[in-house]
């Protein structure tokens, strides 16, 4: 079995390979990163391979879509261009100009759950609108904290976009990609009778001699999902309403001064906790365990620490003392703090961390970092160090020699200089190393 990890932007893109007993390769892709940083990183690479069975999009942010809808869009490309050939060669009509860029593997399924299946379709359309006007009003606010939230919402709002395009894409009227094939609907963890559902402890999905089993989201995630997107909806759409009349009557009184000038003291008035209330899919981000003759690979997207917990347990891969031991974790939500509890890092460790984010929204955060490597090295808080004496390394998809903003290699920086004084620090015995690649991808072989 092997991983390979594309330097994305600050997103996933990651490519999950194995062979059956007769030779033959099988690749998963999981997620596509930011859209030119698949093109520039990962295209080549993948487009080499004769199949990819399975691409999996984790959740629909734009940090993990984007270079799939690529990927389609690439493939639409050369499907147009052997139609025009054809008709070329059958004497009716000019000789198209072949594609600059490699032919896509064949594709045999997609894994994506489209958020009008998780949150219903009529609710769909009205969180867009709500995410993309919240998002205009923020953009011009003097709290970078507001600033940062307006990102977010943009993101989510661009990356639900992709989602629909991407949907139309794989339809039957276009590439007729099956979708869900496992599930047959959303792709959950299985529940009642473990030895009947694909994907469960006891029948897992099979792809080549690799194992996969689906941690999550649950049916209840899902549903969780859907009411808390429906309250914030209601919330937001009020206050919205109430902001876009003080500005009416501002700009009446005022004149020439802008909307989003004027919208800066009245944000928190009008928006209040409705701003934090927004819940958004990575909490329902699609989880898999990856197993091959005894070795593992957790697959977390931008999932969020308990609901991995409870993914493992409801598999029965926990021990006794409810702990895991993988081979490889790609550390969830590009290592954001809110995302990794203690008590998953006193529960769930590894043989290679890999975190895959380049700065962005000051991921990897420092604090998750420290937490995970001391964790192992000397223990938290005076408990023992989790599965002492074993060697571990942290792998890392930017440095601070990638090509980023200056905010971003800042913290890129701050992030090596923190990964060498942990080393110099806690680690007498070199138990600990870590790795940091510019562009290109890294490769774990196991």
């Amino acid at each position: 079995m092997k991983l390979h990890a594309f330097h994305a932007g600050d997103g996933d893109c990651l490519l999950l390979s194995s062979s059956d007993d007769s030779g033959a390769e099988h690749h998963m892709l999981v997620d596509g990163g930011r859209s030119g940083d698949f093109q520039d990183n990962a295209r080549d690479f993948v487009y080499a391979l004769p199949r990819l069975d399975v691409v999996c999009v984790s959740h629909i942010d734009e940090d993990h879509i984007a270079g799939v809808l690529r990927l389609m869009e690439d493939e639409v490309a050369w499907r147009v261009f052997d139609f025009a050939k054809a008709t070329f060669e059958a004497g009716d009509g000019p000789e198209p100009d072949e594609p600059d860029f490699p032919r896509p593997p064949a594709i045999g399924e997609i894994w994506h759950n489209a958020l009008f299946e998780l949150v219903g379709e009529e609710l769909e359309v009205a969180a867009l609108s709500a995410l993309q006007n919240t998002a205009s009003l923020l953009a011009g606010s003097a709290d970078p904290g507001a600033r940062d939230l307006a990102s977010r919402m943009d993101n989510l709002a661009t990356g639900e976009r992709s989602a629909m395009e991407l949907s139309r894409r794989i339809s039957g009227h276009q590439l007729d990609i099956p979708r869900n094939r496992p599930r047959d609907g959303v792709m959950v963890r299985p529940g009642g009778d473990e030895g009947e559902e694909e994907g469960s402890a006891g029948n897992p999905i099979r792809l080549g001699a690799m194992e996969l089993r689906i941690l999550g989201p649950s049916a209840d995630d899902v549903e969780r999902l859907r009411e808390r997107w429906s309250d914030w909806i209601d919330d937001n759409a009020e206050a919205l309403e109430k902001l876009r009349n003080e500005l009416r009557g501002d700009e009446e009184r005022i004149g020439s001064l802008s909307s989003r000038m004027v919208a800066n003291p009245l944000l928190q008035a009008s928006l209040g906790e409705g701003l934090s209330g927004v819940s958004p899919p990575n909490l329902a981000s699609l989880m898999l365990l990856a197993t091959e003759d005894g070795k593992t690979v957790l697959l977390t997207g931008d999932g969020v620490s308990s609901e991995i917990l409870e993914g493992l347990a409801a598999h029965g891969l926990l021990d006794e003392e409810g702990r895991a031991h993988v081979d490889v974790l790609k550390v969830q939500h590009h290592g954001a703090l809110a995302n990794i509890t203690r008590d998953f890092v006193d529960r769930v460790s590894a043989d290679h961390y890999l975190f895959c984010g380049n700065g962005a929204h000051h991921n990897p955060e420092l604090e998750a970092v420290e937490k995970m490597a001391l964790a192992r090295l000397t223990g938290l808080d005076g408990e023992a160090a989790v599965e002492p004496g074993r060697e571990f390394e942290f792998h890392f998809t930017s440095s601070p020699r990638s090509d980023l903003s200056e905010a971003r290699t800042e913290h890129m920086e701050k992030v090596e200089e923190l990964l060498k004084k942990l080393k110099a620090d806690h680690d007498p015995d070199d138990l600990f190393s870590f790795e940091m690649i510019d562009d290109g991808k890294l490769t774990l072989e196991f």
